[in-house]
């Protein structure tokens, strides 16, 4: 069974949701019934039979830079990580368990052949398991009752994961490490393998896939504490943090920077979220800090301009 999205179910299948059903739902994503995407977003749990309020499908923020516009457009989908798939997954006739799979080491032996029937895996730990090595990456292999083929996928953790600096003790400088839910680096490349293989095994689409994105859940949704829940202003702390972490920016210019980007997300809410952030402020010197602070506050002025 594919569960290609189609337009015209997804519209049928959000009419099951009913007040007070809708308002619980709407609370616990933190939007308002009346918010345009979410509609959508209850069509979507409805028709991949996965529940809003107990986190197995999330509402997320993405923003996409326009090159036409110049500016970046925000929009809130939604997104489902592994656990999600696995549950949609097993309701379909030709599901036969859940991936196998492992996480590869530097210190491992690790090769794999795809003769487009079969995949061989050849997987074997060289050397004491603590002795390992640091994490590269993680495979998952996919089977169907049907017999066809086995679909396999390996996640380099290179391409997935989120790194950032971490904050040294007793003032020392910061270094920059695996961050958030990544520090628990194994479980979090092996959930991105796994989620791979389930939602193109099955033809899941329609939905952010969470765990695939670069960073994970945290760097969509605006709440990055792990909820998977949209708030009005969740990205204050988040945005702060990225903030202070800019080693080679003076503290002035962070206090504005922090100021402007509060002022700005106040005046038009997920205008300036956690992703777009991350993304304008990485790795920038203080020449480049000031002209991110620049456009920032150009914004907020023409935000407070009176209308018409």
């Amino acid at each position: 069974m594919s569960s290609t999205t189609d337009a015209p179910a997804i519209i049928e299948a959000a009419s099951h949701f009913h007040e007070p059903e809708r308002a619980a739902i709407a609370r616990h994503v933190g939007v308002t019934v009346e918010h345009p995407a979410f509609e959508h977003y209850l069509g979507m749990a409805a028709y991949l039979g996965l529940s809003p309020l107990l986190d197995e499908i999330f509402l997320v923020q993405t923003d996409t830079f326009n090159r036409d516009t110049g500016i970046w457009d925000t929009t809130l989908r939604p997104a489902v990580g592994r656990d999600g798939f696995l549950k949609h997954a097993r309701r379909d006739a030709n599901f036969y368990g859940a991936p196998r799979g492992n996480v590869v080491c530097a210190n491992d032996h690790f090769e794999f052949s795809d003769d487009g029937r079969e995949v061989t895996i050849l997987h074997k730990v060289d050397g004491d398991e603590t002795e390992r090595g640091e994490v590269k990456g993680a495979w998952a292999k996919l089977f169907f009752r049907d017999g066809q083929a086995p679909f396999f996928f390996y996640a380099p953790l290179s391409e997935y994961g989120k790194r950032g600096v971490v904050a040294g003790t007793d003032g020392a400088e910061g270094e920059e490490d695996w961050v958030g839910a990544w520090s628990y680096t194994s479980a979090m490349i092996l959930k991105c393998a796994q989620s791979y293989v389930l939602r193109i095994g099955f033809g899941i689409s329609g939905v952010v896939p969470a765990d695939e994105i670069r960073g994970g859940v945290s760097t969509l949704v605006a709440d990055t504490s792990g909820s998977g829940k949209v708030r009005k202003h969740p990205q204050a702390s988040n945005n702060e943090s990225i903030v202070r972490e800019l080693i080679a920016v003076d503290d002035a210019t962070k206090d504005r920077l922090v100021a402007a980007l509060a002022r700005v997300n106040d005046l038009s809410p997920f205008s300036w979220a956690t992703a777009k952030v991350s993304v304008s402020l990485e790795g920038v010197d203080q020449a480049a800090a000031e002209k991110v602070l620049a456009q920032i506050e150009r914004e907020v002025a023409k935000l407070q301009e009176p209308r018409a």
